[in-house]
């Protein structure tokens, strides 16, 4: 999978190679989810799929999950640290 692409552009992708050969359902839903970068306790749902339509319904849940995660904490991932005071400058005079 490409850092610039959507799961269901993925999805289709995967789908497409393997409407060109005879590779099963099982087979193709293993190496959609095994192509996902991220963890496996959060691609589990995925691997629970019936079939390749069934795939793309848990994908779309899948992305907005994800987003919702990624942005819940933008200032966290970027140095941000509530409640932490600024020093205070001094010039050595009271």
């Amino acid at each position: 999978m490409h850092k610039n692409e959507t799961l269901l552009e993925y999805f289709l992708h995967m789908k497409e190679l393997a409407n060109r050969g005879s590779i099963e359902e099982a087979a193709v839903i293993q190496y959609v989810v095994d192509g996902i970068y991220n963890d496996v306790n959060s691609k589990m749902v995925l691997h629970n799929a019936k079939d390749l339509q069934d795939l793309k319904e848990k994908l779309r849940i899948y992305e907005k999950v994800k987003e919702k995660r990624c942005g819940a904490r933008p200032k966290q991932s970027q140095g941000y640290t509530p409640n932490k005071m600024p020093e205070a400058k001094t010039s050595g005079k009271i």
